[in-house]
């Protein structure tokens, strides 16, 4: 099999349309990858779409998402992240307008990325070891310091527990407890809105 039909099989096996070298480097060497996408670019079976991200053109007539950008990106830079300010808003809810930026906290360093007329902004934090908390957990807490204790109300608390099941509320309840008294206040209230 060719190096051309080993990437594209190797991608359609992970179901992965947005890639970097990292997602395919084991089927070749660096240079031999590198050379190969130049090749698959030229004859459209792959199209660049930033700096070391391509995307396969003959899985899906959309264009990617930001998400399956920032999803490539973290896997080729094996960053934990989670999604912060308007956009943690925006995936709970909170706001029906998709942000223009598009904030993570991470545990690389800062870094930005424009794509298709959108921001891809990375922001460090120290990520613990021991213990993270899940995706779930951090992302109602940014969702939460973004929206301002001031701001929180009873509608937006019911707004954030249709978006999760009981059993993952659950999860955030337990990890919530080493956070702020009025974020863990508020992460009861969503669990007994759930409940």
């Amino acid at each position: 099999m060719i190096l051309r039909d080993k990437i594209l099989t190797k991608l359609k096996k992970r179901n992965v349309r947005v890639f970097t070298i990292p997602d395919i480097i084991e089927l070749a060497s660096h240079d031999g990858v590198r050379k190969e996408l130049v090749r698959m670019t030229k004859d459209n079976l792959i199209f660049r779409l930033m700096s070391g991200v391509y995307c396969v053109s003959q899985n899906s007539n959309e264009y990617p998402t930001v998400e399956e950008v920032v999803d490539a990106l973290t896997r080729n830079y094996n960053w934990k992240i989670w999604p912060a300010e308007e956009y943690a808003l925006y995936l709970l809810g909170l706001t029906l307008e998709a942000p223009k930026v598009y904030t993570y906290i991470c545990s690389g360093p800062h870094r930005q990325y424009e794509f298709n007329g959108n921001i891809i902004k990375f922001k460090h934090a120290v990520v613990s070891k021991t213990k993270p908390f899940s995706y779930h957990t951090n992302l109602i807490i940014q969702g939460l310091y973004e929206l301002g204790k001031e701001n929180i109300t009873e509608e937006a608390l019911c707004i954030v527990a249709t978006k999760f099941s009981k059993e993952e509320l659950e999860v955030v309840l337990e990890e919530s407890k080493s956070s702020a008294l009025w974020i863990q206040e508020c992460i009861s209230k969503i669990y007994q809105i759930k409940a």
